[in-house]
């Protein structure tokens, strides 16, 4: 926790909402669709203000086929001013919506992978003991590791965007807008 961080939560009783250049979110149950991936980008602005970009994006099922595995469902830029209106307006309009955490986001970022890819996946027999492996909670994390780098090496020649996806997500996932979300709900109760 930066210092700035420490002071607010002491002084307002609540976490910062961030801003990084690049944060990725996913939020399960988001109105009509399964998984919706968010991106929050912040956009330099030559003598000005930083200004952000906010997407949420649903997945395609068989993206992989003529279709791009990413569907647009709103896109809206944002002055530094509205910044912090509109993603504490948007958090609160997440009612039956649930932002993944970042201990499952794992798991749930290889079973989107795996969404993308079913039609793709179910032809190739010999992946089917790892794909298995991969999604199984009763083994080990380390057992499911294993077996998701198995299908990842085969499929990274013919979807390397997707994984690359993947590691976007696990590498820039917005841990603050999941902590901003779990005090609202404690100071609530």
């Amino acid at each position: 926790m930066f210092l700035h961080e420490e002071y607010a939560r002491r002084l307002c009783g609540q976490p910062l909402l961030g801003c990084s250049r690049l944060g990725c979110l996913i939020v399960e149950d988001y109105q009509d669709y399964k998984w919706v991936y968010v991106v929050i980008e912040m956009i330099s602005v030559r003598n000005g203000p930083h200004e952000f970009s906010f997407r949420c994006c649903s997945l395609s099922h068989n993206g992989y086929k003529n279709q791009p595995f990413l569907n647009l469902i709103f896109s809206k830029q944002l002055n530094y001013e509205e910044y912090e209106e509109f993603i504490i307006e948007w958090t609160r309009n997440l009612k039956r919506s649930k932002i993944v955490s970042k201990k499952k986001l794992q798991d749930k970022t290889w079973e989107m992978v795996l969404y993308c890819l079913d039609g793709y996946l179910s032809q190739k027999s010999e992946l089917a003991n790892d794909i298995f492996k991969s999604v199984d909670r009763r083994i080990s994390k380390q057992e499911r590791g294993k077996s998701i780098s198995i299908i990842s090496d085969c499929l990274w020649e013919c979807f390397s965007d997707i994984l690359v996806w993947r590691e976007n997500i696990l590498n820039n996932y917005c841990d603050w807008i999941v902590n901003y979300l779990s005090h609202k709900e404690r100071a609530s109760i």
